[in-house]
């Protein structure tokens, strides 16, 4: 499966980019909100920062949600997590909290 990976910090990005190859996943890691929206079409599933620098994360999913509806979105956050945050429809997304673990995300690959 290629997962799109969207977050601001470059170590992070690739360590998520390593933990999704090693799950047998392909890694397509966008930097900001242009190079997400550029990969978003070749991707089944989408793990986006919530705060990716200056750039609203949840602005990013509801855009790749309504131009690609089939794509699968996690939102990770070092925040606390809000549940009042939704989705498509009013659904909610899957949220992650950081630091993710291996099992978190292996988790939310075998829903996919």
């Amino acid at each position: 499966m290629k997962i799109l990976v969207l977050d601001d910090e470059p170590a992070l990005r690739s360590a998520l980019g390593r933990a999704f190859r090693a799950l047998g996943h392909e890694a397509l890691l966008a930097a900001d909100r242009s190079e997400a929206l550029a990969m978003a079409p070749q991707a089944q599933a989408a793990l986006l920062d919530y705060m990716a620098g200056a750039e609203d994360g949840l602005a990013i999913a509801h855009e790749l949600q309504a131009e690609w509806p089939q794509l699968r979105i996690a939102m990770m956050t070092g925040m606390a997590i809000d549940s009042a945050e939704s989705g498509p429809a009013g659904g909610h997304w899957k949220w992650m909290r950081k630091p993710l673990s291996m099992q978190a995300l292996e988790a939310w690959t075998i829903l996919l």
